[in-house]
């Protein structure tokens, strides 16, 4: 029971008399009104994937921080390197942080990159077996003969960021299995459907799935919208009436999975980038915009979640395909074949009988394309994938059929 109902309960018959005698029949009389704050049931699956959501989130935000803490020691003792990627692309690119290890072996500071130049560069990824190409390896030989000169302390400074960057790998690593644990268990609930819709990932359905629960504990999307508290707050006595900000009563965690589908709806979902360029050219500031579309996807996902449907939308967007969504995650996890196709029937159990034979198609593609494969992986994938097909109703020796224009 909030305080704020118990206490509003109670001042009618007790005034300024507070005692817990006082309190407990104000309780009850607010329960008996229906301010009782009953939790719905939750099953294990989706409490599974509220704890390990929770924990990759976590790992995510040490992860970024540990990024920073490696740029600002990079700099002392490799300046201006970390500025040859662009972006992210010191973190996502295959060749950085093995040529960092190489570079911490010798010394770590730049006079070691001057000494060795191109072709020493070339002579160390050889030795470690690590392919990259020559245009990078130029880039750093080029960047090293024009540096600035390192830090006196810079030896120093190489010790903590390959410290650093050892926790930084232990944390990328451990994302990744978080990853493959939440996808495992995102196929036995229906949110998996969500992965249909455009701008949709398997992180950000699985945290949704985990912070909202059972979708049947809600009645409907207005409920999804008050429980994650995304609706402006109001304060009206007489000619007085203000408001905008979202309200403070919320279910905090739930609203920040809301928010995240909002950005992903921005960034990645072409019909809610032109809904979201309209709004920023009437003057609505971001945080307004990010609200709305949160407040508009909850109608989206409850009909597609609790009616067990995929994404259809008016303007003939382009929806994803959920098996091919997976099938692309779990080739990138590199999660054993066995593993993909047990998954793969727990969606097929979600898709309606209409739906399947759209899913079958794309998997057939990809199972007849991984089977001309000449790796033994993709070639056991392929065969592997014939009992999903099977399931779908659909033959996998047959060429998926192409519609005329």
């Amino acid at each position: 029971m909030h305080p704020f109902a118990s206490s509003y309960y109670r001042q009618p018959e007790h005034g300024d008399i507070k005692t817990d005698d006082n309190d407990l029949d104000a309780i009850f009389r607010a329960a008996i009104n229906g301010f009782g704050l009953i939790e719905k049931p939750v099953d294990p699956v989706h409490q599974q994937l509220q704890i390990l959501a929770r924990h990759r989130r976590d790992l995510v935000k040490k992860k970024s921080k540990l990024q920073c803490q490696i740029r600002h020691h990079l700099e002392r003792g490799l300046p201006g390197f970390a500025a040859l990627f662009k972006g992210d692309d010191l973190w996502s690119q295959a060749t950085p942080v093995p040529l960092l290890r190489q570079i911490a072996a010798r010394g770590g500071t730049v006079n070691v990159v001057k000494a060795a130049g191109q072709k020493g560069l070339v002579e160390w990824m050889k030795s470690a077996e690590i392919r990259v190409h020559q245009k990078t390896l130029e880039r750093v030989a080029v960047w090293a003969a024009n540096a600035a000169d390192p830090d006196p302390t810079a030896l120093h400074h190489t010790r903590v960021w390959t410290t650093l960057l050892d926790d930084w790998q232990q944390k990328t690593l451990q994302i990744q299995a978080c990853e493959c644990d939440l996808a495992s268990l995102l196929v036995k609930t229906p949110y998996v459907l969500l992965l249909s819709h455009p701008g949709i990932n398997v992180v950000s359905a699985a945290e949704l799935a985990g912070e909202m629960g059972p979708i049947e504990n809600y009645a409907s999307s207005k409920s999804i919208a008050g429980r994650a508290g995304l609706f402006p707050s109001r304060y009206q006595s007489d000619e007085v009436d203000r408001g905008g900000n979202l309200t403070r009563f919320r279910n905090a965690k739930l609203r920040a999975a809301w928010m995240l589908i909002a950005d992903n709806m921005m960034k990645c979902n072409a019909w809610w980038m032109a809904k979201a360029e309209l709004w920023r050219s009437q003057g609505a500031k971001s945080a307004d915009i990010h609200a709305r579309i949160a407040n508009r996807m909850t109608r989206v996902v409850f009909k597609m979640v609790a009616g067990r449907q995929i994404y259809r939308h008016p303007s003939r967007l382009d929806r994803g395909y959920v098996m091919d969504k997976l099938l692309t995650f779990f080739r990138e996890h590199t999660i054993s074949p066995a593993v993909t196709v047990r998954d793969l029937k727990f969606v097929a159990d979600h898709l309606q009988k209409h739906d399947q034979r759209e899913e079958g198609e794309k998997l057939r593609e990809a199972a007849l394309k991984a089977q001309r494969s000449r790796r033994k992986g993709p070639q056991e994938l392929g065969t592997l994938l014939v009992s999903v097909l099977a399931k779908l109703g659909l033959a996998a020796n047959a060429e998926p059929e192409i519609e005329s224009p």
